[in-house]
């Protein structure tokens, strides 16, 4: 099709064709008309529009990696070992994986027009107990977030890691009023390293630029709570392990209309401000 046809389009014609398109070819119809506004603008528009109806009502897959204090994992993670036993043999740690491919989560929509807020939250399937093999300390960090929400034949991952950054004050905790246990929050944000997207269930995965993930904003949230108890006898090294309570994994909305369908902004629309 001529540049001069496409653009002769009326913008409501136009529109409807690009709805038949694929993700990948409108971020192909952007990317090969960069210097015609009109034409990029609304392909990326569009794309947008998709990506929010997966987002919102697709079914959620989370993988999740939670390191200890120590950060083994976080610091490692790329050599053929992250820390020498204590016996002298090598071996790789092993950080917190809470939940598999069986794991169940609950979409929840959450805050007002002027602050809202997408939620996930395991609801079964999911391990608990951290215990880990080493001495890589207590739970810390949650340093990687695998997101996938798939729609039909369509399915979005998003990649967060907190490899490029340091997360000051992500950690407190508290003793409980039977003062037997501990509780341990982490509460900090995970930027977005990559998105891809593709069609099938055996389709190849194709990347396109995060800033078309508008609507989730550049990072995700988590908020994590694990119990644990207080040991008798003090110690330098964090030996026990812990029970994870919950497991938080939300985003702040931004509801632009150009990323964001009506029916999704309709579910704040009734919300208290």
């Amino acid at each position: 099709m001529f540049l001069s046809t496409v653009q002769s389009i009326p913008i409501d014609v136009y529109v409807l064709i690009l709805d038949y398109l694929s993700v990948s070819d409108l971020r192909f119809l952007q990317a090969a008309y960069p210097d015609v506004g009109q034409i990029a603008q609304i392909a990326k528009w569009r794309s947008m529009i998709r990506i929010c109806n997966l987002i919102t009502q697709g079914v959620p897959t989370v993988h999740a990696i939670i390191d200890g204090e120590r950060h083994f994992y976080k610091i490692n993670r790329d050599e053929p070992f992250r820390q020498r036993m204590l016996h002298g043999r090598t071996a790789k740690a092993k950080p917190f994986l809470p939940f598999g491919v069986s794991t169940r989560f609950a979409r929840t929509f959450e805050g007002g027009k002027k602050d809202p807020k997408m939620m996930l939250a395991p609801t079964e399937y999911f391990q608990t107990t951290y215990a880990p093999n080493d001495r890589s300390g207590a739970p810390k960090e949650v340093v990687k977030t695998e997101v996938t929400f798939t729609l039909g034949e369509e399915s979005l991952y998003l990649e967060y890691d907190t490899d490029k950054i340091v997360i000051p004050n992500g950690e407190t905790q508290y003793i409980k009023d039977d003062e037997r246990h501990v509780l341990r929050r982490l509460s900090h944000r995970v930027p977005i390293l990559s998105a891809k997207w593709r069609e099938g269930n055996k389709g190849k995965w194709e990347a396109f630029p995060t800033d078309w993930i508008e609507l989730l904003g550049h990072q995700c949230f988590v908020n994590v709570v694990f119990m644990e108890d207080i040991p008798a006898r003090p110690s330098l090294f964090w030996s026990g392990e812990a029970k994870m309570q919950s497991f938080e994994l939300f985003w702040e909305m931004n509801l632009h209309e150009w990323c964001t369908s009506a029916e999704v902004r309709n579910i704040w629309a009734t919300k208290a401000i």
